[in-house]
């Protein structure tokens, strides 16, 4: 089933195609939401100076902790870079 999208929506998706809405150089608003969710998730985790960044999807996640893991690991100073 197909229903015309309204004319509104159209030239938002048009307008917006292009940009990434996770980027903090394009939506600042979208950094600073960021931080607050990290600060956030940091304190319901008990860490003092917690850092991070709000992953696309799982498998993102996932290669990042990865990653992270691997840095800590190399260079043992249990701080991630």
């Amino acid at each position: 089933m197909y229903t015309e999208p309204h004319p509104a929506a159209c030239r938002a998706t048009e307008r917006f195609l292009a940009t990434n809405p996770g980027d903090p150089a394009s939506y600042p608003a979208v950094a600073d939401l960021e931080a607050e969710a990290i600060d956030y998730l940091g304190e319901v985790a008990g860490l003092d100076d917690p850092e991070g960044y709000i992953a696309s999807g799982g498998t993102e996640a996932n290669i990042q902790a990865v990653r992270a893991a691997r840095n800590l690991a190399r260079d043992g100073t249990g701080t991630a870079r």
